[in-house]
C-alpha cells in the first residue's frame, strides 16, 4: 500500500528572502519497524512512586476516588483564584525531601499546593507544599502510614487524608514530634488549618 506523506519546510534563498516549500513523497513514511502486538502493551502506562529507594507501584483509582478527586480540586481553583497558591493534581512529581538533600524519593499526590513559585521546576515541585491531598482507594496504608510519615518528615504543614470507604477525613496538622490529627464525617464543614477561610465540602453525592 503506497503512503502519500507531504513535508513543509521554511529555506532562505541567495537572496535573503524566506521561501516556504513542500514536498510529497508516496512511499518515504512507510515504516520499517515491526509492529506493536496489542498483547504485549499495557493499555496505560504504569505510574509509581519511590519512597526511601522502594518503589511502589500505584493502581488506577476507581469511579468515586475520580468523583471525590474532581469535586475538591475544583473547591480549591475556586477558592484560590486570583491568589498566589494554585493546586496541583496527579500526576505529577513532588519531590518532598528535595530540602534535606533527598530528590530520589518522588511521589504523586492526588493534589497538592503550590505557594512557593522557586520550587516549581518542568518536572515537579521541590520541597513540601503547605497542603497535600489524599483520597484513600486501594492501598490504605500507603498513605495512612507510609506517606503520613514521609510528609512530617518533610515538613508538610497539612495532610488531609479523605476516606470514601467509612465517609470520614483526617486532617493531620504538623507537630514538631508529630501529626496531630482532627477527624470529620463527610456531612461536617471541614476547615483547612493551614488556609484561613477555606473549606472543603464532601456533601455531594457520590455514584457508588
Amino acid at each position: 500500500m503506497n503512503l502519500l506523506t507531504v513535508e513543509f519546510g521554511i529555506a532562505v534563498d541567495s537572496a535573503g528572502s524566506i521561501v516556504f516549500f513542500s514536498t510529497f513523497c508516496y512511499t518515504c513514511g512507510m515504516s520499517d519497524a515491526a509492529p506493536i502486538i496489542e498483547e504485549d502493551t499495557p493499555l496505560v502506562e504504569e505510574r509509581i512512586e519511590r519512597i526511601y529507594g522502594t518503589v511502589y507501584a500505584m493502581g488506577s483509582p476507581n469511579a468515586v476516588h475520580q468523583v471525590i478527586f474532581g469535586e475538591v480540586f475544583h473547591q480549591l481553583k475556586n477558592f484560590f483564584d486570583g491568589k498566589p497558591c494554585t493546586p496541583y493534581a496527579a500526576p505529577f512529581d513532588l519531590y518532598p525531601l528535595a530540602d534535606l538533600g533527598d530528590t530520589g524519593t518522588v511521589v504523586q499526590p492526588d493534589i497538592f499546593m503550590v505557594c512557593d513559585k522557586e520550587r516549581l521546576k518542568i518536572d515537579g515541585y521541590y520541597g513540601p507544599p503547605p497542603l497535600v491531598i489524599e483520597i484513600l482507594s486501594q492501598n490504605r496504608s500507603h498513605d495512612l502510614v507510609t506517606k503520613l510519615n514521609l510528609y512530617h518528615q518533610a515538613g508538610v504543614e497539612e495532610y488531609v487524608v479523605i476516606d470514601p470507604l467509612y465517609k470520614i477525613v483526617m486532617v493531620f496538622t504538623y507537630g514538631e514530634d508529630a501529626y496531630r490529627c482532627n477527624a470529620y464525617s463527610f456531612s461536617d464543614k471541614i476547615p483547612s488549618h493551614r488556609f484561613e477561610g477555606f473549606f472543603f465540602d464532601l456533601s455531594f453525592p457520590l455514584p457508588f
